[in-house]
């Protein structure tokens, strides 16, 4: 006879993973892939409102890199995105150097670069900071924040120990010289 504490258990996870795959987890890419869209119209105003050309090298580049990660959305997970990253780093870019870098510093440099900028900034938080990697990430984030306060606390205290507690004593006899005290 099966346990009825693992049976509710079970369907319990089922029933949380029905939620999440057809529940929250679309909305969730959704949301990301509207917000990938907001900064490439963005990029799209910004052309017209600058009369810059269309037909730019860099405008083209950035709005392929922006249209590959809404065409990637449904199928990038963290796994993937980091496995990928190691592996360009390994063997090397097969594209070559971005144009971007060979760009002089100008008003259009920095608003390609602000729409990259906030394009990665999506892309990490929809990978490492929400769904369920986005609870263990944060999870681990709260650890570590525990772990530095606590060694904090640890220094503080060290520094009371070997700092402050003397200069107290000190304080403490200086004030109860030829007084008499309790002594043990």
């Amino acid at each position: 006879m099966i346990d009825t504490s693992l049976t509710q258990m079970v369907v319990s996870l089922g029933f949380i993973f029905v939620l999440w795959r057809w529940g929250f987890e679309p909305v969730r890419r959704d949301n990301f892939r509207s917000d990938i869209r907001r900064i490439r119209d963005g990029l799209f105003d910004y052309m017209v409102q600058n009369n810059r050309s269309f037909d730019d090298a860099i405008y083209r580049e950035t709005r392929e890199t922006l249209n590959g990660m809404l065409k990637l959305s449904n199928a990038i997970n963290f796994v993937d995105f980091f496995l990928f990253a190691y592996l360009v780093e390994k063997r090397g870019k097969k594209t070559g150097p971005s144009l971007f870098y060979q760009m002089p510093n100008s008003a259009f440099r920095d608003e390609i670069e602000s729409v990259r900028d906030a394009a990665s900034r999506r892309l990490l938080t929809f990978l490492l900071l929400e769904g369920v990697t986005g609870a263990f990430v944060k999870s681990a984030f709260v650890v570590l924040m525990i772990a530095d306060k606590l060694k904090q606390t640890k220094n503080w205290a060290k520094h009371v120990g070997t700092q402050i507690l003397p200069e107290f004593s000190a304080l403490g006899r200086s004030h109860f010289s030829g007084r008499k005290t309790c002594e043990i």
